[in-house]
């Protein structure tokens, strides 16, 4: 028993010490940036550390489907970057990512609303969004949206 006591306690403070309890929001060590252009947005928001918020942006735009381009590197917890059409409509909904290029469905043109929601996140995000008109949107780029409720 007296061999598996210190033995407890050195396994204790060791699970102890990976614990990561201290949840925070975006704030000024983030450097976040929103550059929104009818057409055309862009947020980042950078040394992300255990990160739990959610941000809504609006932004203009004047087509029905947009461009969305992935430059994060989130490599632990998620951030999920959902888009809104001028009706309300979810039309994308995935994490952020490295290098990846995708679209939204179709939608109402107008004031849109892009959401980070940000769950546990380390890292930093870049997402850009464009304008995308019908003649050059891509079907086969459209990612499933998560399940919805059913009443």
């Amino acid at each position: 028993m007296r061999t598996l006591k210190p033995l407890l306690v050195l396994l204790l403070l060791g699970a102890a010490s990976c614990a990561d309890t201290i949840i925070k929001t975006l704030g000024a060590e983030n450097a976040v940036t929103v550059d929104s252009t009818p057409g055309q947005l862009r947020f980042t928001a950078q040394d992300l550390d255990n990160v739990h918020d959610e941000v809504s942006v609006p932004w203009v735009n004047p087509e029905g489907r947009a461009a969305v381009a992935h430059r994060s590197f989130v490599h632990h917890g998620q951030v999920v970057v959902s888009v809104f059409d001028a009706a309300g409509t979810q039309l994308y909904s995935t994490p952020a990512d490295y290098n990846f290029d995708n679209q939204t469905r179709p939608g109402v043109p107008g004031l849109w609303t892009v959401r980070f929601q940000f769950f546990g996140a380390r890292g930093r995000v870049d997402v850009g969004l464009s304008a995308l008109p019908e003649s050059e949107a891509d079907d086969e780029l459209i990612p499933p949206l998560p399940p919805q409720p059913q009443p």
